[in-house]
């Protein structure tokens, strides 16, 4: 992950930080019961889960928790070549409304 993130011209302190929540993401999995499971095998319900978690139990910041998403989505889109259909704005691609409300079909 962190050649493919510094392929993309990302800093050295951003690849650091986005290898450290894939490590996150995995170790959470394999300590929560599921036991240690590469992140092919998981998908969209494990993310959420994870982002879940962040949220609610260990309460981080807006921030953090749009750096883990971002992160999750670089490892899944750019490196495993997996589509996941989260937005980094963390709703699903597959809601017909935006967060205002607006219809996404209709033209602009």
């Amino acid at each position: 992950m962190r050649e493919r993130v510094r392929y993309l011209h990302y800093s050295l302190q951003t690849a650091k930080v986005y290898v450290y929540w894939a490590k996150a993401f995995v170790l959470w999995k394999a300590r929560s019961g599921g036991g240690f499971r590469y992140p092919r095998e998981m998908g969209q319900a494990e993310v959420e889960d994870f982002l879940s978690m962040l949220a609610t139990e260990k309460r981080v910041a807006p921030t953090t928790h749009r750096q883990a998403l971002n992160a999750l989505l670089l490892l899944y889109r750019q490196v495993l070549n997996m589509g996941l259909p989260i937005t980094p704005h963390g709703t699903s691609c597959t809601s017909s409304r935006s967060r205002k409300g607006k219809d996404r079909s209709a033209p602009a």
